[in-house]
């Protein structure tokens, strides 16, 4: 017979004749039926009568270290295969103190009565997805190491206490259903309706930030509604830091003809640079901790932002295989990317249906029994305006971010009359704020020296 057991704080494995009243006495030769090479291990026989394996020793590989192979004294171990991780995606978004330790928020729709029509199910991955994207945002532009909750702390008004009783940080757990529910009514999403349809999320969100100044010249984010991306979209949007919301489409082909079963919104959070693959947080599972079928804990856990589907306490969340395909039916805005291996079994992923609408709408059909295809109908691209400093026209041309075109347009907006740059920020080339304001002739001067006379580059964008 043969236990696992600890011994202090080294793990052993034991074995022993059950014929016995003690343990091995004599030399015993440790040799197991494996093809790989014999290497040394620690081993040692006893004949104490207790499971300490070092105590009443007889032999150890010790005494036998200058013995040569083949003669019975080597342990032969079985091949070893590094545990795979999680995922292997090589970018994740970046934590914040307060208040996105792991990254991206992974927060669960599946709590406080969140539900809609037209079967009750649970129906706001929508607004979880945006206050998934938010709240991270929100961490991001908070003052570098602040101090996390309980400590009150909030100098970014994208997202805020909505707590009307008690004063609380704006990243406090018990925040994070009155900011769904908020973002729900910005969206039209509600127990009477069918989710939310993809262009009701997009001007929700987009009047949330006006509401929150974060709209102006000054101070700008913007965002994107962009139809059937390709995987190599999503990853450059990804990779630039910028918040993207997915709308997946669950299809079936019935006779032909695209079927949308129904919609779901999740968050990218992170994304392969060498294969194509993408993380998300999901509002819905929480694939990471073996749901589905069932969640290791109740869906509040995951409101304190510290805990995504990692496991626990790790920057680590649900990574999809992406490929770029077509459906084998026909559809009016055919999507391109897959996500091959979501869990999109039918008792898993019925709840959705009929819900989240993309556009133009699809009329509501049935589930039959045969093949989902999970894909991605739209993206919702949510960013500060300021990607590279010194591109002033917020043109990518052939030369890169940053050309000749970008002094002309600075200097016609400061001496000609010119229209301001599409983006403050960038055309305020030197990263400083001067007595005229956020873009001046040394932001022009700087520019020409980074151009003409090998000056340094722009500083980066927050």
């Amino acid at each position: 017979q043969h236990t696992l057991h600890k011994v202090g704080n080294d793990w052993w494995v034991s074995w022993w004749s059950p014929s016995c009243a003690n343990a091995i006495y004599s030399t015993f030769r440790f040799q197991f039926d494996n093809n790989s090479n014999a290497v040394w291990s620690d081993w040692i026989t006893s004949n104490s009568g207790t499971n300490d394996p070092t105590s009443g020793g007889v032999d150890s590989s010790a005494s036998h270290a200058s013995d040569p192979n083949g003669y019975g004294y080597l342990v032969h171990v079985p091949f070893y295969e590094e545990p795979q991780p999680y995922d292997t995606c090589e970018y994740y978004k970046s934590p914040y103190s307060d208040y996105v330790p792991f990254g991206v928020p992974d927060f669960d729709q599946k709590q406080n009565g969140w539900t809609g029509m037209p079967y009750g199910g649970w129906s706001y991955c929508g607004p979880v997805a945006l206050a998934d994207c938010f709240w991270w945002m929100d961490s991001r532009f908070e003052i570098p190491g602040s101090p996390p909750p309980p400590t009150v702390n909030d100098n970014y008004p994208l997202v805020q206490s909505y707590n009307p009783l008690v004063v609380t940080d704006d990243h406090d757990p018990s925040n994070v259903i009155p900011l769904v529910d908020s973002l729900a009514f910005y969206s039209n999403c509600n127990p009477t309706t069918q989710g939310t349809w993809i262009m009701d999320l997009f001007y929700g969100a987009r009047q949330w930030i006006s509401n929150h100044g974060l709209d102006t010249v000054d101070n700008n984010l913007k965002l994107n509604l962009i139809p059937s991306p390709d995987f190599d979209l999503i990853k450059e949007k990804v990779l630039e830091s910028e918040n993207v919301i997915m709308l997946l489409g669950f299809y079936e082909n019935i006779g032909g003809e695209c079927c949308r079963l129904g919609g779901h919104y999740v968050t990218a959070a992170g994304v392969c640079t060498t294969e194509t693959r993408i993380c998300i947080s999901d509002p819905w599972f929480d694939n990471n901790e073996g749901e589905p079928p069932l969640s290791p804990h109740v869906p509040s856990v995951h409101n304190d932002a510290q805990y995504i589907s990692g496991p626990h306490g790790t920057i680590h969340h649900d990574a999809y295989n992406a490929i770029n395909t077509q459906l084998p039916c026909a559809h009016p805005q055919p999507p391109i990317v897959e996500l091959t291996d979501y869990p999109d079994d039918w008792n898993y992923i019925g709840n959705f249906l009929e819900m989240n609408q993309t556009e133009p709408p699809m009329p509501p059909c049935q589930y039959i029994g045969t093949e989902i295809y999970t894909m991605v109908d739209w993206i919702i691209e949510i960013s500060p305006c300021c990607h590279y400093r010194g591109n002033v026209d917020d043109i990518i041309g052939p030369a890169g971010p940053i050309d000749v075109a970008d002094l002309t347009y600075l200097v016609a907006y400061l001496f000609s009359g010119g229209q301001p740059p599409p983006c403050i920020e960038q055309g305020n080339v030197d990263g400083i704020v001067g007595p005229a304001g956020p873009i001046d002739v040394a932001d022009i001067t700087y520019l020409v020296g980074f151009l003409f006379s090998g000056g340094p580059p722009p500083p980066a964008c927050p």
